[in-house]
């Protein structure tokens, strides 16, 4: 499981949100790109384009919570004033996390909901079925 920051937006030029930020990308996905939806229509044109920043990888959701209140803290400068980047949307933190029941409670501690308020990010959980994922 992952934690990744995204940011997205029509007209965004990842190039230059790189080179002012300095920021590393794991992923830099351009407006216009053809790629595989998960639907059955099949191919998709992106819509928009987004820088993907991985924060945490192969870690459980505490882990994940914690390299996101370190790595928000560390780059806290950077990215306060990413809402404001020309072409930027929206700005995702996003927790890939695994459920093992019909019922899982995710809980945010209140360090990480502050610095992501301060920020303008939002957050996404995206769950998967442990059983699934190998787990």
């Amino acid at each position: 499981m992952s934690c990744e920051l995204k940011i997205r937006g029509i007209e965004l030029d990842p190039d230059h949100l790189l080179r002012e930020t300095g920021l590393h990308p794991r992923a830099i996905i351009r407006r216009g790109t053809e790629w595989a939806k998960v639907t059955p229509h099949g191919w998709g044109i992106q819509k928009d384009s987004a820088v993907i920043v991985r924060i945490a990888e192969g870690l459980d959701f505490e882990d994940q919570k914690a390299a996101a209140i370190e790595f928000l803290a560390e780059h806290k400068r950077i990215l306060a004033g990413l809402t404001e980047f020309p072409g930027v949307e929206s700005i995702e933190i996003n927790f890939d996390v695994e459920y093992y029941t019909h019922l899982q409670i995710f809980i945010l501690p209140p360090q990480l909901m502050r610095i992501v308020g301060e920020l303008s990010f939002t957050v996404h959980l995206n769950t998967f079925p442990a059983d699934e994922i190998g787990l």
